[in-house]
């Protein structure tokens, strides 16, 4: 688990410093686990992705007013 810890960065590795604390038992014994612990901060692992998809999925209809759509 300490070579995840390793390998990630950024705000992840700041959610998951304090359980990686020298005096703390490694609380993590599979890696689902603390797959399951990010997931848990990150509710929408996808947000800018679907927003995108969202986005390009707007389409004003020929009959429709702008301020209607």
């Amino acid at each position: 688990m300490a070579y995840i810890f390793g390998r990630t960065n950024g705000d992840a590795q700041i959610y998951l410093r304090p359980q990686y604390a020298k005096d703390l038992i490694d609380l993590f014994i599979f890696k689902k686990e603390l797959i399951n612990y990010l997931s848990s901060i990150y509710k929408d692992p996808f947000k800018v992705q679907n927003a995108y998809l969202n986005y390009k999925g707007l389409n004003i209809k020929i009959k429709e007013t702008f301020l209607a759509f």
